[in-house]
């Protein structure tokens, strides 16, 4: 995929790029708005305030 096409992503787009596979463009979705978007965020501070500790 040329640099010219990949700097043309709208934003919210993501490009998957693997090994021996033809690269990916694929929609992203903000984790705020999944179903499970609190206890993602009860996880996240639970993490980040381990990682403080240390």
């Amino acid at each position: 995929m040329p640099p010219e096409t990949i700097r043309t992503l709208p934003f919210g787009t993501a490009l998957v790029l693997l090994r021996s596979a033809p690269p990916l463009v694929t929609d992203l979705r903000a984790w705020t708005r999944r179903k499970d978007a609190d206890l993602i965020a009860t996880q996240r501070a639970a993490v980040e305030a381990s990682l403080r500790r240390r």
